[in-house]
């Protein structure tokens, strides 16, 4: 999403394709999230992270993981936010390994 050697310079000038995915970044989505999670009594956890190494344009990521589910996923969006799927995904994994070692010992 963003180009390497952007930099224009120091300042606001810097990153100007990150500085506009964090400014249309909606917040209250987020929000959101945790406080129906609460209200479901389900356990979650949302980390957003930017990190910025040098010579390279600073990085977004965003964490959500469910406790309850046990799985979490890496996003770039809210929208992208699917935890069910992700859990029925492990649970399917899962079971076929444990299918391909209990078939195997018959």
């Amino acid at each position: 999403m963003i180009k390497k050697g952007t930099e224009k310079g120091k300042g606001k000038d810097c990153y100007p394709e990150f500085r506009e995915e964090l400014a249309e970044m909606d917040l209250n989505q987020f929000k959101k999230f945790i406080l129906n999670g609460l209200d479901d009594g389900e356990s979650v956890s949302l980390e957003i992270t930017i990190t910025k190494q040098q010579f390279d344009a600073p990085k977004l990521g965003i964490w959500a993981y469910s406790y309850d589910k046990g799985c979490g996923q890496h996003i770039k969006r809210f929208s992208q936010i699917n935890l069910e799927r992700t859990q029925a995904e492990k649970e399917r994994i899962m079971y076929e390994e444990l299918k391909k070692k209990f078939e195997s010992k018959e």
